[in-house]
């Protein structure tokens, strides 16, 4: 049987373009430096700091698709 469906590459495709055409339209907000000085980025490991920066990208995304209520207002990470 022949499916016309859009290929599950497809679909992230369209995901993708229409999620990153949407991301200059998310307020920035200014840096804040934490109490104890410095940078959280030189006080972990690279691979921790690739993580953070990942689960703020899923935060910034559940923002930007109004995921703030109920089940969607949770994300975890695990460091390698």
């Amino acid at each position: 049987m022949i499916c016309d469906a859009p290929s599950l590459a497809d679909r992230l495709q369209s995901f993708r373009s229409n999620t990153m055409s949407n991301v200059s339209a998310l307020p920035i907000q200014p840096d804040i430096t934490p109490s104890g000085g410095g940078s959280v980025r030189d006080r972990v490991s690279p691979q921790e700091w690739e993580v953070r920066v990942k689960l703020a990208a899923a935060y910034r995304l559940a923002a930007l698709k109004r995921w703030t209520d109920h089940i969607y207002t949770h994300f975890s990470a695990r460091v390698p």
